[in-house]
């Protein structure tokens, strides 16, 4: 009698090839050893991600290396990495204009490192540092008191905003 050698059907073969399909990208993207490189909240939100710790110390990012390296420090050991995902540029309005920010370096690194953005919170006092930072397309103002992010499109727009405020101040 002839014994029929039988192979997979082409419907067996389409299953399995599904299931490895599922399976790698369920797992290689989770992280096998990828180093992942995006932010982990909103930019607009830094302040909120920076006070959900603890709110019994100052919380800061700092951006070393031409913003490529962003860490934040909680009680003076580093908690997180890889916060930010985007290059940065901090201003600081100074007569009437935005001036880029100057930084100076921390206990946390070599004094000659770069520090190119460093922002601080302090949930107890609900205060932050104020800073215009300029951020993707956009530009962020973080005011020192818990407010809303004030979010614009160009340096000039930021600005206006900033004197405008001076002056109904001086009214």
């Amino acid at each position: 009698m002839f014994q029929i050698k039988r192979g997979f059907t082409l419907f067996e073969l389409l299953v399995v090839i599904i299931l490895i399909s599922i399976v790698y990208f369920l797992v290689i993207p989770s992280g096998l050893g990828a180093k992942k490189d995006r932010a982990i909240f909103k930019f607009e939100n830094l302040k909120t991600y920076l006070s959900s710790f603890d709110k019994s110390a100052k919380v800061t990012l700092i951006c070393i290396r031409e913003c490529k390296k962003c860490y934040v420090f909680y009680k003076d050991k580093q908690v997180e990495t890889g916060v930010i995902n985007r290059e940065l540029r901090a201003y600081t309005y100074n007569n009437g204009y935005l001036d880029d920010a100057k930084f100076s370096a921390p206990k946390y690194f070599d004094a000659y490192e770069n520090i190119c953005f460093k922002y601080s919170v302090d949930p107890k006092r609900n205060i932050g540092d104020e800073v215009f930072v300029k951020y993707g397309q956009k530009v962020y103002y973080f005011s020192p008191y818990f407010q809303k992010t004030k979010i614009f499109d160009s340096l000039s727009e930021a600005s206006d905003f900033y004197t405008n405020g001076l002056e109904k101040l001086k009214d």
